[in-house]
């Protein structure tokens, strides 16, 4: 909402980032890798270093940063940034990428992030027992405030389990309820029904 221009326009489609270098891109397994450099007039040479294409330089197209967007030059940088990716895997990546202190990070899938060690140590989890006697990972407020304290660790309500309480609060008769409940106006999921219990 600060930004002007190609910045504002939302959503911004992976050929359209004005900024090559602050990407997301795929690689030859599938995986997402996004790079994050903002600081693009003084990382791009190293970058393309790293990927073995600094001979793109020579073009004149890409730098300034300001040039290439004014004449529309980003979308080519970007097909020649996702034409490495394309041949190398995740692995190969990030191995180039460490080497040459490229700022990256994995898209993880959601099993990964379950075990991260990052997200586990700032508390991101906890865990919750599931009707099969599971204990299963739910993901915290991404925002906690500390004179709160710690946030119970509670399931989420059943399909329409709260619907009585909340129609009672709004004025409904016993009668009507059961009507609703009767009629399957109003729909309350039973555990113990599906799960045999």
């Amino acid at each position: 909402a600060q930004y002007d221009g190609q910045a504002r326009q939302f959503p911004v489609r992976f050929t359209d980032n004005v900024n090559p270098l602050n990407n997301a891109y795929v690689s030859s397994d599938d995986r997402v890798i996004q790079c994050a450099m903002p600081d693009f007039d003084v990382r791009l040479e190293h970058f393309l270093e790293v990927i073995g294409r600094t001979d793109i330089l020579a073009s004149g197209k890409f730098l300034p940063q300001t040039h290439m967007v004014e004449i529309g030059a980003y979308g080519e940088l970007i097909e020649v940034i996702q034409d490495w990716f394309r041949h190398h895997t995740c692995a190969e990546v990030v191995d180039a990428f460490k080497k040459g202190d490229i700022p990256h990070s994995i898209a993880y899938t959601w099993e990964e992030i379950l075990n991260d060690p990052q997200a586990n140590a700032v508390g991101a989890f906890y865990e919750v027992e599931a009707l099969n006697g599971k204990k299963l990972k739910i993901t915290h407020t991404p925002v906690r405030i500390k004179s709160e304290g710690e946030l119970p660790s509670n399931r989420a309500s059943y399909i329409g389990e709260n619907g009585p309480e909340v129609l009672k609060g709004l004025g409904y008769s016993e009668e009507q309820i059961n009507a609703m409940l009767e009629s399957g106006a109003l729909y309350v999921w039973d555990p113990s029904v599906e799960l045999g219990k």
